[in-house]
């Protein structure tokens, strides 16, 4: 997964491309270690209803400073 959308060992796990064997350790690792409601915990971090307020926030401070 992609370093901003994936927490390492909490919703997933990061690995280098092309690096096979650490990909199948991955795979084993996810289906049989992470927890669901870490990963849903995470998730909902990205979430409209948590996403939309701070990128309004960033969006009428930008909007603000012009």
């Amino acid at each position: 997964g992609v370093a901003d959308a994936v927490s390492h060992g909490e919703s997933g796990y990061l690995i280098e491309p092309g690096d096979y064997a650490s990909f199948a350790e991955a795979v084993h690792l996810a289906t049989h270690e992470l927890k669901t409601e870490s990963i849903i915990e995470f998730a909902d971090q990205f979430s409209w209803d948590c996403y939309g307020p701070k990128l309004h926030a960033a969006i009428s401070a930008v909007a603000g400073s012009q």
